[in-house]
């Protein structure tokens, strides 16, 4: 990955711009003005970071604590961010601002788009704070999709390392239309006790209790239905090394791209390897439902895995449809530990899955095979 030697080399040698600098209001209680101000204020950071021939990185400053709203990153070309301090996700949600487009998502907080080179690194904390998101989402009260931490679309030539990422509203890492990536040595947590304590309290809401088997068998199920993936990908040529997550859902899944995207037309060549979960709805494939433009994932490689409890551990999703074609080929699951899986330590087939609001044509009933798909 010479690429990622050029990028590590380049910010060796480069001092820091620190956000200090652009007049921001720092805490974790302030106005939605002043989120927003914040917001604008790493935009500038980023640009002039991105005009300077040697200082090309932005700060966050140890001690520092930074609530914004998001931020669109666009057309810039090797420059990094070093999180010291922490970045809280706006937890505003009247004034968090959603793109009217077929997602109709509230924004990723760090929206990069069209970028080539993007270092996210350092000893702090990214916090989305998505626990009122996700007691919005039980009650159906969020009126978009909820929003990413970190969203690439269309870049290339992304690292991350060493930050801690906390609990998403959503899926915490998306590289979406993506190619050269490299995530390795870093945490993403969600607070997995704060969720089960929302299942105790609205687990009704799904139909939860006993659900009755042949012969008189009976079993209760737990459903998370929340979509705090660790790192859901759409891209070509990505590693993810060492990378610890505890969350329950997805952890590192690569998702299909197809003929329609611009760089990735088909998601290939991904290695997982010495990665390790606490939970954890599996190292996943998918789901690849048929699509008109050929949905396509091959040459996936997951070794040296150790799983912790998994409710799911191997996890590959082909799910039913009706229009187009999938491809999923030389998918390789490789030295797995699984330290008491709580549900399937093995599932191949259509997801189960079922989220306030939604339809059954994403997958099957929590219950499958015995529910319906």
């Amino acid at each position: 990955m010479n690429y990622l030697l050029s990028l590590c080399a380049l910010f060796a040698v480069t001092s820091a711009r620190s956000i200090l600098d652009y007049n921001v209001t720092t805490g974790k209680e302030i106005s939605v003005n002043d989120e927003f101000k914040n917001a604008r204020a790493l935009e500038r950071a980023f640009e002039d970071a991105n005009n300077d021939a040697s200082d090309r990185e932005v700060l966050i400053p140890k001690g520092t604590v930074m609530s914004m709203m998001p931020t669109y990153l666009r057309n810039l070309t090797n420059v990094s961010l070093r999180v010291e301090g922490t970045i809280l996700q706006s937890k505003n949600w009247v004034q968090y601002p959603f793109s009217n487009d077929d997602d109709n998502h509230y924004d990723a907080l760090l929206f990069f788009s069209r970028c080539d080179g993007i270092l996210i690194e350092g000893k702090g904390t990214i916090d989305g704070q998505g626990f009122m998101w996700w007691i919005r989402e039980i009650l159906q009260k969020n009126l978009h999709t909820r929003p990413y931490i970190i969203r690439y679309s269309l870049c290339r030539n992304l690292e991350v390392r060493d930050v801690l990422i906390l609990n998403s509203p959503y899926y915490h890492i998306v590289p979406d239309d993506c190619e050269n990536i490299y995530m390795h040595d870093f945490e993403i947590y969600v607070d997995i006790w704060g969720q089960l304590e929302l299942h105790r309290l609205f687990g009704y809401k799904y139909g939860v209790g006993k659900h009755e088997l042949a012969n008189g068998l009976s079993f209760e199920m737990p459903i998370f239905p929340l979509n705090t993936d660790g790192i859901d990908v759409w891209a070509k040529n990505a590693t993810f090394r060492r990378v610890k997550i505890t969350n329950f859902d997805d952890s590192i899944v690569p998702k299909p791209c197809n003929q329609g995207y611009e760089i990735c037309k088909c998601t290939t060549d991904i290695l997982i390897e010495d990665c390790e979960t606490l939970y954890t709805v599996g190292m996943t494939i998918g789901s690849v439902p048929p699509n008109k433009n050929h949905a396509c994932i091959k040459d996936v490689t997951f070794r040296n895995i150790y799983m912790n409890q998994p409710i799911k551990g191997i996890y590959v999703k082909p799910n039913p449809g009706d229009n187009g074609d999938g491809l999923i080929q030389n998918i390789t699951y490789e030295n797995f530990v699984m330290d008491t899986p709580i549900w399937y330590a093995v599932w191949i087939g259509p997801q189960q899955q079922y989220q306030p609001g939604w339809s059954h044509d994403a997958g099957c009933s929590m219950t499958y095979p015995w529910g319906k798909c």
